[in-house]
């Protein structure tokens, strides 16, 4: 299997933020929610960045939906996350 296209921390990032949506789906989490839900320190700016910069990876690649202020996941992130709770 090749490399990914990121770093061990962009994926850890990326990870928990999927991760924290999924988990508290079908509510509806704000990209200041996220922030200050996931970042230590969120008035750190490189924290409060790199979950900004996850979100938007995440979305570019489909798995979430940004609606105004809002981050969904997309049917495949759920239809996924289905799969690993039920047979992992």
């Amino acid at each position: 299997m090749g490399s990914l296209p990121f770093d061990r921390e962009e994926g850890l990032t990326q990870h928990a933020v999927l991760d924290h949506i999924l988990i508290e789906y079908p509510i509806h989490l704000t990209v200041s929610e996220l922030v200050s839900e996931l970042a230590t320190d969120p008035d750190d700016f490189g924290q409060r960045d790199a979950v900004e910069r996850a979100i938007q990876e995440l979305t570019r690649v489909r798995l979430l939906y940004r609606h105004g202020p809002f981050v969904l996941p997309s049917r495949a992130a759920l239809y996924v996350s289905q799969l690993w709770n039920e047979y992992v």
